[in-house]
């Protein structure tokens, strides 16, 4: 092996490294969602829900402490989300691979249907619907971002998901209240 060709190949050895460390991180966060399996249950979550102007501003009052606009402050309108996911033994939740989520749907009221990807079996499942606001302060030297949540909503089911089946669920039917 020539001269240059041994520089050559100890110069792409940093490279050849990190591209193997990115694989790594990717592999680790390819385990962020619960495992469907190889036939998973489609399951289709429903919900309607409202929070009403004054929710939204007593949240901001309470949480980002705005009182009056002598800052320069900015919030946005209010955010959905709904979310699905398997409690584990310790306690935390792993979620569901979404196929058709709803993340960050704009409004006041909100009427929407998501849909998950679940491994089949008979378990619980834990459901959230969150209204959150993206509220921006420009009171010191540097803006700051933060999300204030207006009202979050928790409920489990246990449900039997059939290996390729399609299950439709309204979770929050009688628990999220309308304005």
């Amino acid at each position: 092996m020539s001269r240059s060709a041994t520089i050559h190949a100890r110069a792409r050895l940093p490279w050849l490294a990190l591209c193997a460390l990115a694989a790594l991180l990717g592999a680790g966060c390819s385990h962020m969602y619960a495992d469907p399996g190889p036939n998973p249950s489609h399951m289709v979550v429903r919900a309607r829900a409202g929070v009403t102007q004054a929710q939204v501003d007593a949240a901001m009052e309470r949480k980002a402490y705005i009182k009056s606009f002598l800052y320069f402050e900015d919030y946005s309108a209010p955010l959905w989300d709904l979310r699905a996911f398997i409690p584990r033994a310790d306690g935390q939740l792993t979620p569901l691979l979404p196929l058709k989520p709803v993340a960050n749907a704009g409004g006041l009221n909100l009427d929407a249907e998501a849909e998950f990807l679940a491994p089949a079996g008979d378990y619980p499942v834990v459901f959230l619907l969150e209204c959150s606001v993206r509220h921006e302060s420009l009171r010191g030297p540097v803006p700051s971002v933060e999300y204030v949540y207006v009202i979050t909503w928790r409920k489990q089911l246990k449900l039997e998901l059939c290996a390729g089946c399609r299950k439709e669920v309204e979770p929050f039917r009688d628990g999220a209240p309308r304005p």
